[in-house]
């Protein structure tokens, strides 16, 4: 589980994210968009799945299933 504390320094200092791979697509990440518990995606990604869900009820994290939404997610900056 990854704090808010470790959420705002990835925020505030950047993650290198060249090398991870987004779990929905499984390409390089795209526009990384973080979630409230840690997970990384492309932002195309997560919002479409976001949106899916959210058709039918409440959207959840592909990887760890606590729900999300829209507004909670939070644009990374690209590694420098």
């Amino acid at each position: 589980t990854i704090d808010s504390t470790r959420i705002q320094e990835m925020i505030s200092k950047g993650v290198d994210y060249t090398d991870e791979e987004c779990s929905i697509c499984l390409e390089g990440i795209d526009h990384a968009v973080i979630t409230p518990c840690g997970h990384l995606f492309c932002k195309n990604c997560i919002h479409q799945h976001v949106s899916q869900q959210m058709e039918v009820g409440t959207a959840s994290c592909p990887m760890c299933r606590k729900p999300i939404t829209m507004e909670s997610l939070i644009p990374l900056p690209k590694p420098q």
